[in-house]
């Protein structure tokens, strides 16, 4: 696929909406992050599942990025660990 500053907007947008989605199903569930909370997103399968998911096209969305924008980006967020969250969901999917 043809790397580009336009294209990385488009992506850019995109991996905007999937955070935007992932907060909205975080809302909708009315779960957190907080381990000793009884609304742990843990505790909440459906949550959970859904969040991974745009965690996951986050990852893959990466890889459509110019090594210019990965490299402004990584300035800000390791997009290292989002690839790897990516890679672990996707094995998590082949075991189950």
């Amino acid at each position: 696929m043809n790397k580009s500053y336009s294209r990385d907007y488009q992506v850019l947008l995109k991996m905007i909406a999937n955070v935007e989605s992932a907060r909205d199903v975080v809302r909708r569930h009315n779960v957190n992050f907080s381990q000793n909370s009884s609304y742990y997103i843990a505790n909440n399968k459906d949550a959970l599942d859904l969040c991974s998911f745009y965690m996951a096209q986050l990852g893959e969305k990466v890889k459509l990025l110019t090594d210019e924008t990965k490299s402004v980006l990584n300035q800000v967020v390791n997009l290292n660990i989002m690839q790897y969250f990516r890679n672990v969901i996707n094995l998590l999917m082949l075991l189950f």
